[in-house]
């Protein structure tokens, strides 16, 4: 089967200006921000047409409808997986041809492009998310908040090195120190153990995706022994303020 993998996030869809809208951390949260009359958003269920090969209805004309899809759930940039066969099914897909001629068209100036809040860009992790969102069978798979994923460089990361695949905008003054941390936990790792759960329902409910995706969640972790201990680093509790670097052991602890 087809697998999207990443830690994902939430946005609806302007299908023909490709405008996320809505954000989200989880579908909840994304579904209710789809509600802003102003973002006019729906279910895929009561936007029909969003998906068809050609947009229904040209841009140049003055009351064309802008369809918006969502809530879709979107892999964040920095870390993004796709299996073959769900790229063979992207590339071959006519709703990924139709998309690409739109965006040649906004930048060449013959469609005009979203204009409002948020509006002068085109996200592509979320455009990719949208894509996905209409494969059929494709599972959808997590990575945990915290766990394997960092979105911010936040005290006590490396302590998650055994788990950790991704600690995004490190700070450059850091990037040395954790790169050889990770270099070590992984070269003195005996193995490293995953564990894959699916459910049988589609990632949301009321959304965008298909109703015949699943949603699963992935855990890997290295199996380094009960002698490993954790490099000193800071501690969630540590008291000290934002942009300046805790000092051992006064304000932080040390394992």
């Amino acid at each position: 089967q087809p697998v999207f993998a990443g830690v994902f996030e939430w946005y609806s869809w302007r299908t023909q200006t490709l405008h996320s809208t809505g954000f989200g951390l989880s579908a909840g949260a994304a579904r209710h921000g789809r509600k802003k009359v102003w973002r006019n958003c729906t279910s895929a269920r009561k936007a029909l047409g969003h998906d068809a090969a050609q947009h229904p209805v040209s841009l140049t004309t003055p009351r064309q409808p802008d369809l918006c899809v969502g809530p879709l759930a979107f892999a964040k940039g920095p870390l993004v997986m796709l299996s073959s066969s769900a790229v063979r099914w992207l590339v071959r897909s006519p709703l990924f041809s139709r998309d690409l001629k739109r965006a040649r068209e906004m930048m060449d100036g013959r469609a005009p492009p979203y204009h409002g809040p948020g509006s002068g860009r085109i996200d592509d992790d979320v455009q990719l998310g949208y894509w996905m969102a209409q494969l059929p069978h494709l599972r959808v798979v997590g990575f945990r908040r915290y766990m394997a994923w960092h979105d911010r460089w936040k005290a006590g990361v490396t302590g998650y090195l055994p788990r950790l695949l991704q600690a995004h905008k490190v700070p450059w003054d850091k990037q040395r120190t954790l790169c050889n941390q990770t270099r070590a936990v992984w070269s003195k790792a005996r193995r490293a153990s995953v564990s894959l759960h699916c459910d049988s329902s589609p990632p949301c409910r009321d959304c965008a995706h298909v109703p015949t995706q699943k949603a699963c969640a992935i855990d890997v972790a290295l199996d380094l022994g009960p002698s490993w201990r954790p490099p000193p680093t800071c501690a969630p509790v540590c008291n000290f303020k934002k942009g300046s670097e805790p000092q051992l052991p006064g304000q932080c602890w040390a394992p």
